[in-house]
C-alpha cells in the first residue's frame, strides 16, 4: 500500500466518513432518548388515573429504531431522514402541550427539548457518540 498512498488516504477517509456517519446516528439516538426521558419526568399526571401521557411518550428514529413506549400504542408521524422525533400518541397530548381556550397550557415536550437540545447535553452526547465510535472504526481500517 506504500507504493499507492493517494489509495490509502481515499481508504481511510471513507472509513472516517464512516464512523462519523455512525456517530452522527447514535448521537441523534441518544439525544432523542434522553429528551423522551425528561419529557416524561416533566409531563403532567391526574391525580386520579394519571400516567397515560407519560407512559406513551416515546421516540422514534429514521431506519426502525424506537423506543420509551409503555403502552402498545405507536407514533403515527413518520421520522425525517436521518432524523428522529419525540412525541405521544394519545389525543390530549396535544391540548396538554399547548393549552385551550379553557385550560392553561402545560407543556412537557418542549421544555424537554430545550432541556436537553441546546448548549452542554448537546455537545456532551455528540462527543460521547463520537469518540466512542471513531476511534474504534479507524483501527479497523
Amino acid at each position: 500500500m506504500a507504493k499507492y498512498p493517494a489509495i490509502t488516504k481515499r481508504l481511510k477517509t471513507a472509513e472516517a466518513m464512516r464512523a462519523i456517519d455512525m456517530t452522527l446516528d447514535q448521537g441523534i439516538t441518544n439525544l432523542a432518548v434522553n429528551i423522551t426521558s425528561t419529557a416524561k419526568k416533566i409531563a403532567p399526571v391526574a391525580k386520579k388515573y394519571g400516567g397515560n401521557l407519560k407512559g406513551s411518550i416515546q421516540w422514534a428514529q429514521d431506519g426502525g429504531k424506537s423506543g420509551g413506549a409503555e403502552n402498545s400504542n405507536a407514533l403515527t408521524e413518520q421520522p425525517p431522514q436521518g432524523g428522529a422525533i419525540v412525541g405521544t400518541p394519545v389525543e390530549y397530548g396535544v391540548y396538554q402541550e399547548f393549552g385551550t381556550r379553557k385550560m392553561y397550557p402545560r407543556p412537557f415536550l418542549r421544555p424537554a427539548i430545550d432541556i436537553e437540545a441546546k448548549g452542554a447535553p448537546l455537545r456532551e452526547a455528540m462527543a460521547r457518540a463520537f469518540f466512542d465510535s471513531v476511534p474504534k472504526e479507524l483501527k479497523k481500517a
